[in-house]
């Protein structure tokens, strides 16, 4: 009754035939239980196995086959208690278990597991679980980051995995809103774009499961200072660093009928991978927020002059936050900097006050200018960075234009179908890792020490 659209399958199922069906199960099961000298078990309890008799009570079936299996039966389904797992017996308080996932679903209307298409499926029980249990995260030692759409946590879960916890703030969405933009998210599959690995909503808690990083991001190993452990990026490694995000961003516009924006590109939202190449995070939370919000999300320095105006991110508007990145990449300044007279002003205003022919001496990051024979590609990124940032929309250049473009002066191999397959598989390779981890993710959160 509750699997398919309206109109097809399912059916309209009021309060009272849900008591009805509720009531009716648990009598039935209550009776099993006093069988066999009290210790018959259903074992199998589930909504696919729950019937309506006449009157509308719920009549239970599948009685017993488990009985008959021993150590070999493997529960599976998300609607198996945690001890039947592991165990590989079921019990009458695994039965108990059992029927509270179904009292669950009859609540919620929502299957024992719920796969929102992308994001790794988090049952209801971990869901109700994480939610009452989620003041573990609330220790400072376990932040991050503080950004634009809420604090970050580094979370250890029992078996020592890490991974990274984002709670969300100002969401201005439905539930139904919420679940069809992580839709669209979940399915960006690409090896330089982070991928979110679960979600929750609630009336007081949204927050998102992303794989944790080793490496700091990118705004932290420009503008870090070395004596706190910064490591100088060479030339290549940002050419990489540039080529990769770039590749993320064209990508994560190809998506959605080539709708999707990332709406929040910059350094602090940039990793590099093991081959030291970008990989974005937070794609597509934008527009989770309002309108008006909109307008204020992007950090100082990142934001497009349209954005301002119709209060509205944008693909063009991803183009110009990744001209203001490529920038920090080329001079390790922040978005917003400090003249020599002590005033804070965006980057793009600075370099544009600056006289082409003083460019190399002026603009670029005195790191860089070892690189005697790098001169003119740090130029024509110069360029690209420049035509990124192009007050008119539509005169910048498309993410796919930039890829071509920064792998011409960078020297690197455009990623062929191979390749991407390749990359892809590694990162379900990393996925498949991550599938028994999450399995007991959100009931377990733990300090990180």
């Amino acid at each position: 009754m509750f699997s398919g659209c309206n109109g097809e399958r399912r059916a309209h199922v009021d309060w009272e035939s849900r008591l009805k069906i509720a009531v009716g199960a648990a009598w039935g099961i209550a009776e099993i239980h006093k069988h066999n000298g009290g210790k018959l078990v259903h074992g199998n309890i589930k909504t696919s196995n729950i019937f309506r008799n006449p009157d509308q009570y719920g009549c239970v079936s599948d009685l017993g086959p488990t009985n008959l299996i021993k150590t070999s039966f493997v529960p599976g389904a998300h609607c198996y208690a945690p001890e039947s797992k592991r165990t590989k017996f079921v019990f009458q308080s695994s039965d108990v278990y059992s029927f509270g996932v179904l009292l669950l679903e009859l609540l919620t209307r929502k299957p024992s597991v719920h796969v929102p298409g992308g994001p790794e499926a988090v049952d209801l029980v971990k869901l109700v679980t994480s939610i009452r249990n989620w003041d573990v995260l609330r220790a400072s030692s376990d932040v991050i980051g503080k950004g634009t759409f809420g604090t970050s946590y580094k979370v250890m879960v029992e078996d020592e995995n890490i991974i990274m916890v984002k709670t969300l703030s100002d969401v201005n969405v439905t539930f139904i809103d919420f679940q069809q933009q992580m839709e669209i998210i979940g399915r960006v599959r690409h090896g330089n774009v982070d991928k979110v690995r679960a979600f929750c909503f609630s009336s007081n808690q949204k927050f998102l499961v992303y794989n944790y990083h080793d490496h700091d991001s990118v705004s932290a190993l420009l503008h870090g200072k070395i004596g706190t452990g910064r490591t100088p990026l060479d030339w290549d490694t940002r050419l990489k660093i540039a080529v990769g995000a770039a590749r993320g961003i064209a990508h994560v516009h190809k998506q959605d009928g080539q709708k999707l924006v990332h709406g929040n590109v910059k350094s602090s939202n940039i990793f590099i991978n093991g081959q030291n190449y970008g990989i974005v995070s937070d794609v597509g939370l934008a527009k989770l927020t309002s309108p008006v919000r909109q307008s204020r999300i992007q950090s100082p320095g990142y934001c497009a002059p349209e954005v301002t105006d119709t209060r509205r991110v944008s693909q063009a508007s991803d183009v110009y936050s990744f001209g203001i990145f490529l920038l920090e990449l080329l001079s390790r300044k922040p978005s917003q900097t400090t003249t020599d007279d002590g005033k804070v002003v965006p980057l793009v205003n600075w370099i544009r006050s600056v006289d082409r022919d003083q460019w190399t001496a002026e603009v670029f990051d005195l790191e860089l200018l070892m690189y005697e024979n790098e001169d003119e590609a740090m130029v024509q990124l110069l360029q690209i960075a420049l035509d990124c940032i192009s007050t008119l929309p539509e005169r910048r250049p498309k993410m796919s234009e930039v890829v071509k473009m920064l792998e011409e002066i960078s020297g690197i191999e455009p990623l062929s179908e191979s390749g991407l397959e390749d990359t892809l598989e590694q990162q379900l390779s990393s996925e498949s890792r991550l599938e028994d981890l999450l399995e007991d993710l959100l009931p377990t959160l733990t300090h990180y020490k």
